[in-house]
């Protein structure tokens, strides 16, 4: 039923956005491959690629500054792959899997039941990890984004459950972080997460368009950041440093949003926005301070009448910022 409803919202959103333009901006990095509609991002300084993954396909792929897609991994056992997290330090890559009925694989033992997280070697492409989200109890899941934190430990938005799970190090997963402040509402809640180098993490509602600040060591601590407005339809989210966050929001003008924060994520304020240049703005990747927005173009996907796609685009934030 999320599912559906989330599909529904999604078409609206095609309807209302489909004479956007592709392209126009040199800076911009444009990329084709076959359908793969890639939903996150996560830039490697150390092999200098981004990985990207497929709702399509389930597939991993990688994008040089020259626009060159190679797919990189293909694995059976993964429908679609959502949120994707690069660790150059332990040369690991974290994804998030799922199966929204929309895959190549889609399956009635997987469509709507399956999340789950893999880890592969960003070297090699071997899968290193399988974590299935069924194992911490019974209920109807969806692994999205992840986060890593220095030491190593991975957290996962759920975005159904409206939960913040845990994989240690050694491998044990658990739930993390779990409140009534995080219940957002119906259909699609907690979305994209980052770790702040204080020690804590920031994590995007969809839904409800706010951001909660949620410590570390003690995940019971849990804060609002007090924002200007809300920002629904508010997806991938990154920190370009400790003080400045850019959010992709795909409800209403798709855009890129840059919020800057003073104290700590106390409260926060809106430097400047870019609207996108295609459709479903979803992820943003880092390239030293510099972000990238990922128009993934899922709305027509989404959409089972809509024409599929083969071109893509990450949109230089930087240039030509608004506001």
């Amino acid at each position: 039923m999320r599912i559906a409803r989330f599909a529904a919202t999604v078409s609206v959103i095609f309807f209302l956005t489909a004479n956007l333009s592709f392209g126009g901006d040199t800076k911009n990095i444009e990329f084709s491959g076959d359908t793969i509609y890639p939903e996150s991002v996560s830039w490697s300084s150390e092999q200098r690629m981004f990985f990207i993954g497929s709702a399509q396909h389930g597939s991993i792929g990688t994008v040089d500054m020259d626009g060159n897609y190679k797919t990189f991994i293909r694995d059976e056992a993964l429908p679609s792959t959502f949120g994707i997290h690069v660790d150059d330090a332990r040369d690991h890559l974290w994804v998030t899997v799922g199966d929204l009925g929309r895959s190549e694989k889609s399956s009635a033992e997987t469509q709507g039941k399956l999340a789950a997280i893999a880890v592969f070697d960003s070297k090699t492409g071997k899968r290193l990890a399988f974590y299935d989200l069924a194992s911490v109890g019974p209920g109807v899941r969806n692994a999205n984004d992840v986060a890593l934190d220095p030491a190593g430990n991975a957290y996962v938005t759920d975005s159904f459950a409206q939960v913040i799970y845990r994989i240690d190090t050694s491998g044990k997963l658990t739930v993390f972080a779990d409140a009534p402040v995080l219940k957002t509402g119906d259909m699609f809640g907690l979305n994209g997460i980052v770790y702040h180098p204080d020690g804590y993490l920031l994590v995007g509602a969809w839904n409800s368009g706010e951001i909660f600040r949620i410590s570390i060591s003690d995940p019971v601590k849990i804060s609002k950041v007090a924002l200007p407005e809300t920002f629904k339809g508010m997806d991938g989210i990154n920190l370009t440093d400790p003080n400045h966050l850019v959010a992709s929001v795909n409800v209403g003008e798709p855009r890129a949003v840059e919020i800057a924060s003073d104290d700590g994520w106390t409260t926060a304020k809106v430097n400047a926005t870019k609207p996108a240049v295609s459709t479903f703005p979803s992820a943003v990747a880092v390239v030293g301070n510099e972000a990238w927005i990922l128009n993934s173009r899922i709305d027509s996907l989404l959409d089972a009448s809509a024409e599929k796609v083969d071109r893509f685009i990450l949109q230089d934030f930087n240039s030509s910022v608004s506001k």
